[in-house]
């Protein structure tokens, strides 16, 4: 048993003996089993007289390791060793690309789906608010169908690709946002509109503001999502200031800075 498993596995990891045996499929397999007998015609002997066969067989497609399992189903009634192999489907990968503020906030998709071997599916995927680029959602039942009676469906992973923002750049549970501040505003100070992921809202910009200063407006930025999809707080916005100087001023402009920096030199 063991060496017809072993044939079995090193044929099918040969492209032409596999392509051969997706052709044939189980049923003419066994034909030619109880046909050709004799010592070559264990699992995979006798490939060459069957290239005719494949129309209205069963076939297969060996992708992994789980398609190697169901051929040894197939040819061992699922137990080459006295032990059951699973009878659960296979489970499957999706893509699904969101914006950056579905992302944020969460939304809901309907993924048009369909396996290899079953017919498509329109599947309903609930994204909750706070998912990153890359994240995994496990939908449960929703993959291939079981490979036995008894058995359970495979489940559906969909990864979540997460579009950039022309604004808004996130950091964990942080958004960082850079905003121009002028430089008589920066040294004087004043309230700000700043956008959020929840609209715009007042920022009071401090006198003697600098370059790189970072104002931080508490619980602002991504829901930090917890197990089970549920929402454990918000992050923050992190406002990063960056000085804009005039490129053209007016000759009274200029004698004023004269006179200013004259008054009181920079130190």
């Amino acid at each position: 048993m063991f060496q017809e498993v072993q044939k079995a596995y090193e044929t099918l990891r040969d492209p032409e003996k596999r392509r051969m045996y997706d052709q044939v499929g189980r049923e003419n397999m066994e034909r030619m089993e109880s046909e050709g007998g004799g010592p070559g015609a264990g699992p995979f002997g006798g490939f060459g007289g069957f290239g005719g066969f494949g129309g209205q067989s069963e076939t297969f497609s060996f992708h992994s390791a789980d398609d190697l399992q169901d051929i040894l189903n197939n040819f061992f009634g699922g137990h080459p060793f006295g032990e059951p192999l699973s009878r659960r489907g296979r489970d499957y990968k999706a893509d699904l690309r969101i914006s950056f503020m579905e992302a944020v906030k969460g939304t809901k998709r309907t993924l048009d789906f369909r396996t290899s071997n079953g017919p498509p599916k329109k599947i309903p995927v609930d994204i909750p608010p706070g998912v990153e680029d890359g994240l995994q959602l496990h939908i449960a039942g929703q993959g291939g169908p079981a490979r036995e009676r008894g058995g359970k469906p495979g489940n559906l992973f969909v990864e979540i690709h997460v579009d950039e923002h022309p604004v808004f750049k996130r950091h964990g549970p942080n958004i960082l946002i850079e905003v121009e501040v002028g430089v008589v505003d920066a040294i004087l100070g004043k309230m700000m509109l700043v956008p959020t992921v929840d609209g715009d809202v007042e920022l009071r910009l401090r006198p003697g503001t600098q370059a790189g200063d970072q104002l931080v407006l508490s619980g602002r930025g991504v829901p930090r999502l917890g197990q089970g999809g549920t929402s454990q707080g918000r992050g923050d916005q992190i406002v990063v200031v960056r000085l804009v100087t005039p490129e053209k001023i007016t000759a009274r402009q200029r004698q004023l800075l004269q006179d200013f920096l004259a008054e009181d030199p920079p130190k």
